[in-house]
């Protein structure tokens, strides 16, 4: 099994509570609740870009002319809100953690291109989505490219590795999963 298949299957419990519990039943966005779902993922982002940015590389690092944490705090400004903040607490110390939580976040931006679409029909073509178009018509290209490179990590890391990368990004969803509580 190559390593996208083992953080697939480590992971697809919990993705599928967070996932619950973003949407909370809901098929459209409502502002209020966009901007909630923006507050929580920049907790998540912001302490952690950097990083991810430094270990991972062009396969993770945001497309110019702006950086992930910059795009979700100018969307939060263009919907009137500012962002929480609240620290997830989740470290990354190895490439094998990098290459787990950039999964679940890099991962994220696929929910987030339909969110976005969804956003747009109910609060308008206006609605700041920045952060979840970032890559726009080569959002497919930017994921295969990840997943093309984690699996390359995955051929060449140690059982201990592979195994830590499923439980950093197991760690990135609880990550998720805690900010949805703290998060206003």
């Amino acid at each position: 099994m190559n390593l996208l298949d083992d953080v697939r299957h480590g992971t697809r419990a919990l993705h599928l509570r967070v996932e619950a519990r973003l949407s909370d039943g809901h098929a459209s966005w409502t502002l209020e609740q966009y901007i909630r779902l923006l507050r929580i993922t920049h907790a998540v982002v912001q302490p952690l870009e950097s990083v991810l940015d430094e270990r991972l590389g062009d396969i993770f690092t945001a497309p110019p002319p702006d950086t992930r944490a910059r795009r979700l705090e100018a969307d939060l400004r263009a919907m009137g809100a500012v962002g929480g903040s609240v620290p997830c607490g989740l470290k990354i110390e190895s490439d094998a953690g990098a290459f787990g939580v950039g999964y679940v976040l890099q991962g994220s931006l696929l929910g987030g291109a339909v969110i976005s679409r969804q956003v747009r029909r109910t609060i308008g073509t206006g609605a700041a989505t920045a952060y979840f178009d970032m890559y726009g018509q080569r959002l497919g290209a930017a994921w295969a490219r990840y997943c093309a490179s984690l699996n390359a990590f995955g051929e060449q890391a140690s059982a201990m590795d592979r195994a830590a990368a499923v439980s950093a990004a197991v760690a990135a969803f609880s990550a998720f999963d805690a900010a949805i509580d703290r998060v206003p």
